[in-house]
This record gives structure tokens, C-alpha cells and sequence, in this order.
């Protein structure tokens, strides 16, 4: 009896926690500039391009360009899209990050903050008022 309780224990002990898997840090998109994702509104049918200019990390200010596009061409977002960092793990996001239209379907962020290493969400919203109508996710594990 006393060894089945042991090997529960045992069990319990090192199945409890995160997977040392999943504590390894990502070289997918930490320290590249210049990676590249797309995701697609379903409801605008917009084409969302993410180029980072800057390395993906905590440690500095993040930049990235963001270009939009519909049907091959130039398209810009409704004038009140919502861009913000998201870190599930911890409930909480970052410093607002700053938007600068600088052409037709061409957005510049800066001061992105990744304030801490782990899991974090870039989200761009597509909103009417309070109601979400569309929302892409960036993942990035730093």
C-alpha cells in the first residue's frame, strides 16, 4: 500500500506545473526583425501584412508596419481599429502602443512594449462601439 501511495505521489509531483517544452524560449520571432505574418478579416475580407522593424523582445521598444490590404489593393482600416499588447497568462496587457497612418493601407507602430518574457498577444479590433466585429491575433513566445 505504501508503495502504490509513493508512485501517485511521484506521479502527481512531476506531472504538476508547465511542461519544461513549453518554458523553452522560442527563436521563431524573438530578436528577428524584419518577420513578416498575414491574417484576414473575414468581415472586410482585409488582408492584414505585420513586417517588424525591430527585434521581438523586452528588452526594446518595439516597431512594426502594418500593411492592409483588399482584393490585391491599398485598403485602410475603419478609423477607430484598436491595436493592444495581451499577456493571457497574467491578465494583463502594456503601455498603449502608438498608430501613425502613414499611406493608404499603411500603418506605422511604435512603442510596443513587451514588458516581461512569456506569451504575449498582439490584437487588432475591428469595432462598432462596444461591439467586436472582427479581432486578428499575433502570438509571439519571448
Amino acid at each position: 500500500m505504501k508503495t502504490m501511495i509513493s508512485v501517485i505521489f511521484l506521479c502527481l509531483l512531476f506531472s504538476c506545473g508547465k511542461s519544461p517544452l513549453q518554458l523553452k524560449k522560442s527563436n521563431e520571432t524573438s530578436g528577428i526583425a524584419g518577420l513578416e505574418s498575414k491574417k484576414v478579416f473575414s468581415s472586410t475580407n482585409q488582408s492584414l501584412f505585420l513586417n517588424w522593424l525591430s527585434p521581438i523582445n523586452s528588452a526594446e521598444e518595439g516597431h512594426a508596419l502594418l500593411i492592409v490590404k483588399k482584393n490585391q489593393f491599398a485598403s485602410d482600416l475603419p478609423s477607430d481599429f484598436k491595436i493592444f499588447l495581451w499577456m493571457p497568462d497574467m491578465g494583463h496587457g502594456s503601455s498603449p502602443i502608438s498608430v501613425k497612418k502613414i499611406g493608404t493601407g499603411l500603418y506605422e507602430f511604435s512603442q510596443i512594449y513587451f514588458i516581461m518574457d512569456g506569451f504575449w498577444q498582439l490584437k487588432i479590433q475591428l469595432k462598432n462601439g462596444s461591439t467586436l466585429l472582427d479581432e486578428q491575433i499575433f502570438e509571439y513566445n519571448l
